[in-house]
C-alpha cells in the first residue's frame, strides 16, 4: 500500500509521486523551486516551458524561445519565430527581395536588404548581429543581444535578466537569485524557500515560501508550504 502522499503507477507497479514533487522522509514534497516540472533532494532536473536547469534551479531562456540549453542557446521558438544563431527571430522580420521577377531570402542576420549593381547587400541587422569595419554581417558573442561593430565580443545589451557590466552580460552570481539589478552580487529577489538579506538569497525555514520579515531560517506569516 502506498502512503498517503504517493498514488500506485500500474505502469511501472510502484508507488510514485505526483509530478512536480519528490520523495523526502517518507513524504512527497512538491518542488519549491520557481518554474520547475520536476526535482529531487538536490535541485530541479526538468523545468517548465521557456527555462532550463542551472544550478539546480530553472533560468529564464531568451525571449519567444521554448526550449533551451542556455540563455543564449535556444533549441526551438514559439509559433511565429524562427531559430536564428541559437536565438528566435520573428518569422516577419526574416527579410526577402525581389530580383528580376524572383524572390531572394537576404543574408543570414539581415533584417532588411536591397539590390544593387548585381549585389544583394543588408541594411540593417537582427539582434545579435553586427557589420563589422567592412560592412559584412558578422555574429556577436552568444551572450550579448547587440554588440560594438569593432569587437563582437563586446555587449551593448543583453538578453533577459543578464546584466551589462563592463561589456560583459553577467548572470546573478547568487544560485538561488531571482534578480540583482545594477550587481551581479547583490541580489534582491530569491526562488521560493530563500530570501535576500544583505544581498544575499538566505534559506527560510523548511517548507516555507518566504521569510524576508522574519529572517532567515524563519517563516513569513502565511508562508508555509
Amino acid at each position: 500500500m502506498c502512503i498517503s502522499t504517493q498514488y500506485y503507477d500500474a505502469s511501472v507497479k510502484l508507488c510514485v509521486c505526483p509530478i512536480g514533487s519528490y520523495l523526502i522522509n517518507s513524504v512527497c514534497q512538491y518542488c519549491s523551486f520557481a518554474n520547475c516540472a520536476a526535482c529531487n533532494s538536490v535541485g530541479c532536473t526538468i523545468c517548465q516551458s521557456g527555462f532550463y536547469p542551472a544550478s539546480g534551479l530553472c533560468a529564464s531562456c531568451s525571449s519567444y524561445c521554448i526550449s533551451c540549453q542556455s540563455n543564449s542557446s535556444c533549441i526551438s521558438c514559439n509559433y511565429g519565430y524562427t531559430l536564428q544563431n541559437g536565438i528566435c527571430i520573428d518569422t516577419n522580420s526574416i527579410c526577402s527581395i525581389e530580383v528580376y521577377n524572383s524572390t531572394i531570402i537576404c543574408p543570414p542576420g539581415c533584417s532588411q536588404c536591397a539590390f544593387s549593381n548585381e549585389i544583394i547587400y543588408c541594411i540593417f541587422v537582427v539582434a545579435n548581429y553586427y557589420f563589422d569595419s567592412i560592412g559584412t554581417i558578422q555574429p556577436c558573442q552568444s551572450s550579448c543581444l547587440t554588440c560594438a561593430s569593432t569587437n563582437s565580443s563586446i555587449c551593448t545589451s543583453c538578453f533577459g535578466s543578464s546584466l551589462l557590466i563592463g561589456g560583459q552580460c553577467l548572470e546573478c552570481t547568487d544560485k538561488f537569485a531571482l534578480a540583482c539589478p545594477g550587481n551581479v552580487n547583490y541580489s534582491t529577489n530569491c526562488v521560493r524557500g530563500y530570501s535576500p538579506f544583505n544581498g544575499t538569497c538566505q534559506a527560510c525555514a523548511p517548507f516555507c515560501k518566504a521569510c524576508g520579515i522574519s529572517g532567515a531560517g524563519m517563516c513569513n506569516a502565511n508562508s508555509c508550504e
